[in-house]
């Protein structure tokens, strides 16, 4: 099967796409609610991490490695809908408080500085957003506490604005493979020039 060099160079493009593109974490096991051993994220291919709360007093402690300086996190909550019956609907309660430290936790899970409290209720379902704004001096880990304290469930998104900017390292060999992929497109233009001279 032949592949033209347009084709070859945009499958490439694609599979590098892939390679240096990010992740997100999701919450396939439960996150650690143990403020002694919170779950840690320290990758630096994460643009995103998402949970849920399931039920009354899910707590989700996480400790992110984050790029050193100014940034913002964000966090958007909004109320899990799906197959409620209209009378689930009409008593929908969820939602928690959020918190965040900068240094480990020493005492308790309930440490830091409280950035939100909020319920989602019917006639209030809207996603509701937290931001927290870390400084010039932010370096190292960031601990969230994420208390989901109502009993009906919610999903979360996490992304830090650092994170959409930082940089991810191409495999090593792609300069390589779109140089040699150049050259073939170069040699497939000589060649058609030389047919469309022969037969003019």
């Amino acid at each position: 099967m032949k592949t033209s060099v347009p084709a070859a160079a945009a499958l490439i493009a694609a599979l590098s796409a892939g390679a240096a593109g990010a992740a997100t974490v999701h919450e396939t096991v439960d996150y650690s609610g143990n403020w002694q051993s919170p779950t840690v994220v320290n990758d630096p291919s994460v643009t995103a991490i998402t949970g849920t709360w399931g039920f009354q007093n899910d707590y989700d402690l996480l400790s992110l490695y984050l790029p050193t300086g100014a940034q913002a996190i964000t966090l958007v909550f909004e109320a899990i809908l799906d197959g409620l019956s209209p009378q689930q609907l009409d008593s929908f309660s969820g939602g928690g408080t959020v918190k965040y430290k900068t240094s480990a936790y020493q005492w308790s899970a309930w440490e830091g500085v409280q950035a939100a409290a909020f319920d989602l209720v019917k006639g209030r379902m809207d996603p509701f957003t937290v931001t927290i704004n870390l400084g010039d001096d932010f370096g190292g880990f960031l601990n969230l506490g994420l208390y989901g304290t109502h009993p009906s469930p919610v999903r979360y998104n996490i992304t830090s604005s650092a994170w959409a900017v930082a940089p991810v390292p191409l495999p090593a060999g792609l300069g390589l493979l779109l140089a040699a992929l150049g050259t073939l497109g170069a040699g497939a233009a000589l060649r058609r020039r030389k047919v469309a001279s022969a037969a003019a």
